[in-house]
């Protein structure tokens, strides 16, 4: 189905012949579109259509209107203008998408839409009087479609169709407005006062003209090639909010109908909410619903309002992964200001602080973007006016995070990078930003807010995904929004590295540490006062492969210090549940326990594990919930024991694992199963995680796994978009039955950055973990193989802390000998063996285990 809609049925017709012009034709079957919002406007066999709904004077120019491609969109019309049975705008907004959905561009249904609303046929719905309007002539009709054109082409089609028509207004009620040719608007120059005032209109460029959009500008110029694409359409703030849309009356109900069954019927920690947050986002949306029903179309309040209205509902959840996506022109924007902001705290402040001695200090500049002497490490005292500490406090008000350390950590980072995802765009068009140089100087800077469209089509998790893959995702896609902005304004050589690999024709195959996912995992060897560690960052989960994620992981850590290793997911938003679990073996010996996962037992995820295969596991508890009474199905575990444990242990060092409370979804499970399977300590920056326990899926992956008109689940209207909770993510091990969501994963000890950590590359903070690294034992168990003796081929076992090895043969026990630290000589049968299991034990203890395949 077309994003605009879809047709039903062939056009058959029948011309009548009783005098006239002749142009009356009968429908000789019946004939429908459907709308994008899932409305099936039919023309009944029988019905005469003669194209009278299009204005005359529009054949001039278009042709008539049963020749060329919209005549199909032309019956549409004809037969709802007359039967009247909805508004006269509705009947010409269909006309609109009946003509996209056959083909028409964009420039051309817009101007014919606006001449048909402007001039064709009006009615009263309920009186159904039909307003009569003299027809326009030629010359008119030919006069207005210009100023209709032109304002098409300076909004463009992502400002919308209220704003073209807002704009053809402004230019038919000003002839100066008008320009004496339809050639395409230029630029202004940028003003010498504020050079970063002007920018490139809003929109999506061709690939071969993004370059081009914005190297004249000065805040770009400079950029690399990679970043100057990335951000091609920028615009300030203040022109992206004149880019408003309309909202009709069934939209806005359809919106509100559509949150009442994710939230009612599928959303799983609605019980949990609904206690811990004393919320009732059901009534709230059920009173939003009468009150649309009560309000005329003309006296709704305007659509901005009603978005912060239903997003607001959704915000109260206090759940990243649940949410109400804003629609076009809003949709997948990011708002920002060309510069990064991160706290720290004052030297020697304790542990167990409070927010006291906390700063804040700028980290990151956007290449370009030259006010002396404002740059990295100059502190940030007031932003607006407004001490910065209770900036960050306001901010983190605006968004989801489930505990008062996630929404802090929110606050700050949205302060200078703010997705419009859920957020409306800034309410200032600049911010007012009173800072402090490392010498004590103070200053004050206005920057202006910009707008921009990333690239989302490489980003796994934000692009295309196949429905198998998104139902097993985990992932917060504000933060992941955030990263995708981060890592285009102030790391263009990773932009640069992954478009590399994506022009890739063979797969590419790593190289020493250089590694084949950029912009995902990167790892190095660090020197510190105990000695050389291996150092790992992943930067998200949002993987198309998990074992292809896993595979690089362990060729990097492989060829790091085997003595102690620090996994860094600071700001991991998560991604693929199944790439999370599935690295847990890498680090342990102990066999893992993928975590489980419950849905809520509702009539409609009764409906969903009945028709989806891969919900068969919950099939049997939900069906038993029916009789029973109970509020969850079974636990269930997603990621498949086998593959959680396939491989086994490669890393038999001492782990540390670094976290904060940016940290969310698959990253917050990975947590969890790294502290309930002993692996190692955690170490955090902050008191907690984001505490996202859940899987995630998109309202439109609902509409696929359940289609069909008695399906619940209906489109909406603009590109907007939902996400519910549909599975919860329970515990095991030591915390066995305890839920994610909202409790988190509380680190076993707490770093509070520094201003060193900041501008030195986490020097501080990496010395803390190798100081709890210090402290672990260091393990070692290598295997290699020597030459066939007559007792069988021998096994060279190099092992460090380490007393004892046990052997299976495909499984099957085979022996036990005593080891010492070093190489322990011995030999094993290997005819027809496809894998031998090592495993070491310490005064008992399971404490390092390899998987050898022959």
């Amino acid at each position: 189905m077309s994003q605009f809609g879809t047709f039903e049925g062939e056009v058959v017709v029948q011309w009548l012949t009783h005098g006239g012009d002749d142009r009356d034709m009968k429908l000789l079957e019946a004939f429908a579109f459907i709308d994008p919002n899932g409305k099936r406007w039919v023309a009944p066999e029988g019905s005469v259509v003669n194209g009278a709904s299009i204005p005359s004077a529009l054949w001039a120019t278009v042709g008539p209107p049963f020749v060329g491609d919209y005549r199909r969109a032309t019956v549409i019309h004809d037969v709802g203008c007359d039967e009247k049975t909805a508004t006269h705008e509705e009947v010409h907004r269909t006309f609109y998408f009946a003509m996209r959905a056959d083909g028409v561009g964009w420039l051309k249904a817009t101007t014919m839409y606006q001449a048909v609303k402007q001039f064709g046929p009006k009615w009263d719905l309920n009186s159904g009087a039909v307003s009569q309007r003299r027809s326009p002539s030629v010359a008119e009709m030919a006069s207005f479609l210009d100023a209709a054109r032109q304002a098409a082409e300076e909004i463009g089609e992502e400002g919308g169709l209220e704003a073209v028509e807002r704009r053809t207004g402004q230019i038919l009620r000003s002839p100066a407005e008008r320009r004496s040719s339809p050639e395409p608007r230029v630029t202004a120059a940028p003003s010498a006062q504020r050079p970063l005032n002007k920018l490139t209109p809003l929109g999506k460029p061709s690939a071969a003209s993004r370059k081009d959009a914005v190297t004249d500008i000065p805040l770009f110029a400079a950029a690399p090639e990679a970043t100057r694409r990335q951000l091609a359409g920028t615009v300030e703030v203040e022109r992206f909010r004149a880019t408003t849309h309309a909202l009709y009356k069934a939209d806005r109900l359809r919106l509100v109908e559509q949150a009442l069954v994710l939230i009612e019927q599928n959303y799983v920690h609605l019980p949990l909410k609904e206690a811990m947050h004393a919320v009732d986002p059901i009534q709230r949306l059920r009173l939003l619903r009468l009150r649309l029903e009560q309000t005329a179309e003309e006296g709704l309040e305007d659509a901005v309002r009603f978005h912060h209205e239903l997003a607001s509902v959704f915000l109260s959840l206090r759940d990243l992964h649940t949410n109400y996506l804003l629609p076009d022109p809003i949709a997948n924007k990011v708002a920002f200001v060309p510069f990064m902001l991160e706290d720290f705290f004052d030297e020697g402040v304790a542990e167990g602080a409070t927010s006291r001695g906390r700063r804040f200090l700028v980290t990151r500049v956007f290449d370009g973007f030259r006010e002396p002497p404002f740059g990295p490490g100059v502190e940030i005292l007031r932003w607006n006016g407004i001490p910065i500490e209770r900036a960050v406090e306001i901010n983190g008000e605006r968004f989801a995070g489930s505990n008062l350390e996630a929404r802090r950590a929110r606050g700050i980072e949205t302060l200078t990078v703010r997705p419009l995802i859920q957020s409306l765009p800034p309410d200032e068009d600049f911010v007012l930003v009173e800072y402090q140089t490392p010498d004590g100087r103070l200053r004050e800077l206005r920057v202006p807010w910009f707008v921009f469209e990333p690239d989302t089509s490489r980003t796994a998790g934000l692009g295309e995904i196949a429905p198998e893959v998104a139902a097993q995702q985990g992932i917060d896609l504000e933060q992941t929004m955030v990263r995708l902005a981060r890592k285009i304004l102030f790391a263009p050589q990773v932009v640069a590295a992954e478009g590399k690999m994506a022009r890739r024709k063979a797969p590419p195959r790593g190289r020493g540490l250089d590694t084949m996912m950029p912009g995902v995992v990167e790892a190095r060897p660090v020197p510190t006062d105990a000695g050389e560690i291996g150092y790992v960052r992943i930067w998200t989960f949002s993987v198309e492969n998990a074992d292809a994620f896993v595979a690089e992981f362990i060729r990097l850590v492989e060829q790091l210090p085997q003595d102690g290793l620090v996994i860094d997911v600071r700001g991991n938003g998560g991604g693929l549940i199944l790439a999370g679990e599935q690295l847990l073996q890498i680090l342990t010996a102990q066999r893992i326990e993928p975590t489980l996962f419950q849905l809520r037992n509702t009539p409609l995820n009764v409906r969903l594990a009945e028709r989806l295969e891969f919900l068969k596991p919950w099939r049997e508890s939900m069906r038993h919930a029916l009789m029973t009474g109970a509020t969850y199905s079974a636990g269930i575990p997603i990621t498949d024991r086998e593959a959680a444990n396939r491989i086994g242990q490669r890393y038999h060092g001492p782990v540390v694992l670094i976290t904060d409370a940016l940290c969310y979804s698959t990253t917050d499970i990975f947590a969890a199963g790294f502290r309930d399977h002993g692996i190692g300590p955690i170490l955090g920056v902050d008191g907690n995680m984001g505490a996202g326990g859940a899987n995630v899926w998109g309202h439109d992956l609902l509409r696929q796994l359940l289609p069909g008109t008695d399906s619940p689940y209906r489109a909406l209207p603009g590109n907007a978009a939902m996400r519910v909770s549909i599975r919860r993510t329970i515990r095991v091990g030591p915390s066995a039955g305890r839920v994610l969501e909202d409790l988190g994963v509380v680190p076993d000890q707490i770093h509070h950055m520094t201003r060193e950590d900041l501008l030195e590359g986490n020097s501080d903070l990496i010395a803390a973990a190798a100081d709890l690294l210090a402290g672990l034992p260091k393990r070692r168990l290598a295997i290699r193989f020597g030459p066939e003796t007559e007792q069988g081929r021998e096994v060279i076992a190099d092992c460090l802390g380490i007393d004892r090895l046990d052997v299976d043969i495909d499984t099957r026990p085979n022996g036990s000998i005593d080891v010492r630290d070093g190489e322990n000589a011995f030999a094993m049968p290997a005819t027809g063996t496809r894998f031998l299991d090592f495993r070491g034990f310490s005064d008992g203890n399971l404490v390092a285990s390899r998987r050898v395949f022959l």
